[in-house]
């Protein structure tokens, strides 16, 4: 194995584990919410003969959830708002590594190009030279918590409506806020996948920006393969294409996943307007994670190894 190789591997790692990370401090903020929700229901609501009841009225109920989701937003979320901004430098840290590689190979001077690589990064994702969340950059507010909030308020009102036991209403929070074996609790749903967003919105921004500046034209399919990777994913892993074919063929390729919404208006093998082909990759795989694939540049050379037939023929231009 080559030490790009190494590198690459030990990327698709780092980016791995940075997620799962931060997918755990979110399940930990779930279960805080929950002890949260329950301490104060506690409080507003009583049971009488098995049936629940509100002490207070529901308005009062709403104000109390919302205040305590209020809370978790301004710290927990805060707080993993600014663990990702320091991730995020780990990320670009790594791929200069590789790229760096690439750079001496070709006998270029790349302090530069990182420096600049960095910038972009930075004003793309939010974050201040001192690694600080620019308020309303991309970072800043990265988790709406609307969603969540509305759909705890719509149990509680409806359980209150129908005098359900408490206990009955704890297993029902219970499900919604930290999830059960097939289902994501409420923050994993609305959420999660702006944290996996960020961290391959940053990937993806460094390596193209790495790639452009460098002149690197080709590049891996790299990530590897999960349970649940999707036939796009399936088939590209691990292959090299140029960032011509992947900007022309990917968005018409029938595999690339699709909403109902985007089949319906564009065909099934129609190009997603939304859709940026060395951003976005394979898109989303099993029911809604963002794909965990990078396309990671190589050198022409490297290209024309693992695919001949990318070679120009002789004389051409």
């Amino acid at each position: 194995m080559t030490k790009l190789e190494r590198l690459a591997r030990k990327g698709d790692a780092l980016l791995n584990a940075q997620q799962r990370a931060r997918m755990d401090q979110l399940n930990g903020i779930e279960r805080l919410l929950f002890t949260r929700l329950t301490i104060q229901l506690a409080s507003m609501l009583e049971e009488t003969n098995g049936r629940i009841t509100s002490r207070k009225g529901f308005l009062s109920i709403a104000k109390a959830i919302d205040e305590i989701f209020d809370a978790i937003q301004a710290k927990q979320l805060g707080s993993m708002t600014s663990n990702i901004a320091a991730d995020l430098r780990g990320v670009l840290n790594f791929n200069a590594a590789y790229y760096r590689v690439i750079a001496v190979n070709k006998g270029t001077s790349f302090d530069a190009i990182a420096k600049a690589v960095e910038s972009r990064m930075r004003k793309r994702l939010g974050v201040d030279p001192d690694g600080g969340v620019i308020r309303r950059g991309y970072l800043d507010g990265l988790f709406p918590t609307e969603a969540s909030r509305n759909e705890v308020k719509a149990l509680v009102q409806k359980a209150v409506a129908g005098g359900i036991p408490k206990e009955k209403l704890t297993k029902a929070l219970t499900n919604l806020i930290q999830g059960t074996p097939n289902a994501a609790g409420v923050l994993e749903k609305n959420i999660g996948g702006f944290v996996m967003g960020a961290y391959r919105l940053a990937d993806s921004v460094t390596n193209n920006e790495f790639g452009e500046r460098l002149g690197l034209g080709y590049g891996i399919y790299s990530g590897g393969l999960i349970e649940t990777s999707r036939a796009f994913c399936i088939e590209k892993n691990g292959k090299v294409c140029s960032t011509e074919e992947a900007s022309a063929q990917w968005p018409v390729d029938p595999k690339l996943p699709r909403t109902k919404a985007e089949r319906e208006a564009y065909g099934p093998s129609g190009a997603p307007p939304a859709y940026v082909p060395l951003e976005d990759m394979g898109r989303w795989e099993g029911k809604s994670e963002r794909c965990r694939h990078r396309f990671l540049r190589i050198s022409n050379e490297e290209a024309y190894r693992r695919r001949p037939d990318l070679r120009p023929a002789k004389g051409a231009k």
